[in-house]
């Protein structure tokens, strides 16, 4: 599992990325350093956070474009490529896409404790 940095494509970084622990930031080959597994109840709280925090962001990112939009239909997108949201809205439906990993690292240390 990796969620270091996330690899740009057409950058050197794509090639050689560099594994982090998610919780310190220390290099391990694992989602989590061996230190930090050692914690699993700060383990559980920063990835809880996280967690909280990106699903609050495109949330709230989304309420906005419903209020732009005028109506509440979640298949229904933004098409304007001016709508100043629209990037922030992208980055946050990617930062969305980690979740699952991070709530299997979750499980994994919260049941190897």
């Amino acid at each position: 599992m990796c969620f270091g940095r996330v690899c740009i494509q057409g950058t050197i970084s794509q090639y050689f990325g560099t594994v982090e622990c998610i919780i310190c930031g220390e290099i391990t080959r694992d989602g989590v350093c061996k230190q930090c597994c050692g914690r699993p109840q700060t383990v559980h709280t920063i990835l809880g956070n996280k967690i909280r925090s990106i699903d609050r962001s495109y949330n709230q990112l989304r309420e906005l474009c419903f209020h732009c939009i005028g109506w509440r239909d979640p298949n229904v997108s933004c098409i304007s490529l001016d709508c100043p949201n629209l990037y922030h809205l992208n980055r946050a439906a990617t930062r969305l896409q980690t979740v699952p990993q991070m709530l299997d690292i979750l499980s994994a240390v919260v049941s190897t404790s």
